[in-house]
């Protein structure tokens, strides 16, 4: 009779033992299986990261320090124009100099900026800030030149001179150089002269009392490009 209990007793004993086991030996399997699901959450998490970030930085290089730089030309050249006495400098110096320049200053600045609508970045363009508050002013240029010259330059003039300085490779747009752009400008089969005579007459009726505007919202569109992107070397000026 007692070894009938004595070995129930151990077949319960086993039993127990072996569902302890069981339970442990799944507890740490759920454990692991716990921490190996964490740590791929965090493997991807980090690759999804790591991928914006580049696409940040590809973003940025395409479009939005080529925009900050064309913005900061179109600044220098007000500046020169409004304190420096940059037109009389130039003309005296070289005859057609400031004119044909004012058009590629000015159309580069909104040539750059057009590319982000033709290439449909703008929404892209919001996630180079981390928190959401810095977002690029749609058509910021553009909207300033219209404030500038107002019915001096129609909205399609505006975006004649932008596209002058467009050259289209494939799916995307690249800007001009200034000397293809003068190539351009002498070639009758592009119509330049003809396409950009508004343009022409609207910066030689432009008033000074419009720099300062003009100068306010360029600098304000510089400084939000500044804090989407990393910082980078903005201590060029452009001379005339």
């Amino acid at each position: 009779m007692l070894d009938a209990i004595s070995g129930l007793l151990g077949a319960i004993v086993g039993g127990l033992a072996a569902i302890g086991g069981a339970w442990l030996q799944a507890r740490n399997a759920a454990r692991l299986q716990r921490a190996e699901a964490a740590q791929q959450e965090k493997q991807r998490r980090a690759a999804s990261a790591e991928h914006l970030q580049e696409r940040r930085r590809l973003v940025a290089g395409r479009y939005l320090y080529q925009l900050g730089d064309a913005g900061e030309s179109v600044r220098h050249r007000v500046d020169n124009w409004a304190h420096r006495g940059g037109p009389v400098f130039a003309e005296g110096m070289h005859p057609g100099y400031w004119e044909i320049t004012n058009l590629y200053v000015v159309a580069r600045a909104l040539g750059a900026e057009r590319v982000l609508a033709l290439e449909g970045v703008y929404v892209e363009l919001q996630t180079l800030s981390s928190n959401g508050d810095v977002k690029l002013p749609q058509r910021a240029v553009e909207e300033a030149v219209r404030q500038t010259f107002g019915h001096d330059l129609f909205y399609y003039h505006r975006v004649a001179l932008a596209e002058a300085v467009l050259d289209r490779t494939g799916d995307e747009f690249r800007l001009v150089t200034y000397t293809e752009f003068l190539r351009r400008y002498e070639d009758p089969e592009w119509n330049l002269k003809s396409l950009l005579e508004p343009a022409r007459q609207a910066f030689d009726s432009l008033r000074k009392e419009k720099f300062e505007g003009l100068e306010q919202s360029l600098a304000s569109l510089s400084t939000c490009i500044k804090e989407l992107t990393a910082p980078h070397d903005t201590n060029g000026v452009e001379t005339l």
